[in-house]
C-alpha cells in the first residue's frame, strides 16, 4: 500500500500507480531467493501462460474446433503479447483477469443468475486494479446485461450491486493512490499526464487518432487478421456478436484515451484488443469453412 520509486528527488518516493501486485509478490520472493530481476520476468511469463490457457477455454465456449485452434494459435503468436510476456509490466496480469472476467460474463449470459454477474464484476474490479485499461470491460458488461435483461436491468438490484462491486475497489484505490501524488508529485502516468481525447488531439495534427489506427493495425490485425475478421461477417452467430462487442469496447477506450493510447510509446495499450480480435479471426475461419462446406454440398 506504499509503493515507492527510486527517482524520488527530495520526497519520500511514494508514487501514484496501479495496485502493485506484481512488485509485492516479487518482494516476497526476493526474501527467499534474493533480489533478482528475473523473478519479476518469470512472474509475467507465468501469468502470460495462464492467460493463454484461460483464452483457450474461452475460445472453446464460443467457436468450433477449427476456429478454436486458429484463435488460440493467433493469440499465442501475437507479437505484442509475445513481447510483453517477459516484461516487468502489469499487462499479463491485467489480460489474464480480463479474460477470466469475459468468461464469467459469458456464463452469466448463459444463466443470468445474480451470483454469476457479481462474480464477473469481481473479476473486472481485479483487472482494473491491475491496470486501468481493463475498464473497457464495463462496456461489454453493459451490452451483455442490456441484451439479457432489457430495460429491466435498470430496476434490478443485482445489476446495481454488480456495478458497485466492479467500480468501488478501483475507485477507492485511485483515490488513495492519488494522495501519494498530492504529497510527492510522483505518478506512473495517472495524474501527471493528459489521457482523454480533446479538440487538440482531433483538430491539430490528428496524431492520437492516426497512432491508434496504426498501432491497432500493426500490433493486432494486419492484412490477414483483417481479412479473417471480415470473413466473420459472413456467418451470424454468438461468437461474432460477443467478440465484436468486446473488440468495440476496446476501440471505445482507445478513442476516449486517444491522447495516450495513440502515442508511439503506448503500443502496449493495444494488448486489450488482442483477445477479442483473435476470437473474431477464429470466427472468420469457422465461417470460411462453413461456406466451403455449403459450396461443396451444393
Amino acid at each position: 500500500f506504499h509503493p515507492r520509486v527510486l527517482w524520488r528527488g527530495e520526497t519520500s518516493g511514494l508514487a501514484e500507480m496501479e495496485l502493485p501486485v506484481l512488485p509485492w509478490l516479487a518482494s516476497l520472493l526476493y526474501r527467499v531467493l534474493g533480489p533478482h530481476e528475473q523473478i519479476l520476468r518469470a512472474l509475467s511469463a507465468g501469468l502470460s501462460c495462464a492467460g493463454l490457457l484461460a483464452f483457450a477455454r474461452l475460445a472453446r465456449r464460443l467457436l468450433e474446433p477449427a476456429g478454436v485452434l486458429a484463435a488460440v494459435a493467433l493469440f499465442a503468436v501475437n507479437p505484442l503479447l509475445f513481447g510483453i510476456a517477459g516484461s516487468i509490466q502489469p499487462e499479463p496480469l491485467m489480460l489474464l483477469l480480463s479474460i477470466l472476467a469475459a468468461d464469467a460474463l459469458l456464463r452469466y449470459a448463459d444463466d443470468p443468475a445474480p451470483r454469476r454477474l457479481l462474480a464477473a464484476a469481481g473479476w473486472i474490479a481485479a483487472a482494473v486494479l491491475a491496470k486501468s485499461p481493463a475498464a473497457h470491460l464495463g462496456l461489454l458488461t453493459a451490452w451483455l446485461v442490456l441484451r439479457r435483461e432489457g430495460r429491466g436491468a435498470f430496476r434490478a438490484p443485482h445489476v446495481w450491486a454488480a456495478g458497485a462491486v466492479a467500480l468501488a475497489p478501483p475507485l477507492l484505490w485511485m483515490a488513495y493512490a492519488h494522495g501519494h501524488y498530492t504529497a510527492t508529485g510522483l505518478s506512473l502516468g495517472v495524474s501527471n499526464e493528459t489521457h482523454l481525447i480533446s479538440w487538440d488531439v482531433l483538430g491539430s495534427t490528428g496524431t492520437g487518432v492516426r497512432g491508434n489506427v496504426l498501432a491497432g493495425w500493426r500490433e493486432v490485425l494486419g492484412w490477414s487478421g483483417a481479412a479473417l475478421c471480415a470473413a466473420a461477417l459472413l456467418r451470424p452467430g454468438r461468437a461474432r456478436e460477443v467478440a465484436g462487442a468486446w473488440y468495440a469496447s476496446a476501440l471505445a477506450l482507445y478513442a476516449l484515451a486517444a491522447d495516450t493510447s495513440g502515442d508511439e510509446w503506448a503500443f502496449y495499450y493495444h494488448a486489450i484488443s488482442v483477445a477479442p480480435a483473435a476470437l473474431l479471426m477464429g470466427a472468420g475461419v469457422d465461417a470460411l469453412l462453413a461456406r466451403r462446406g455449403r459450396i461443396a454440398r451444393g
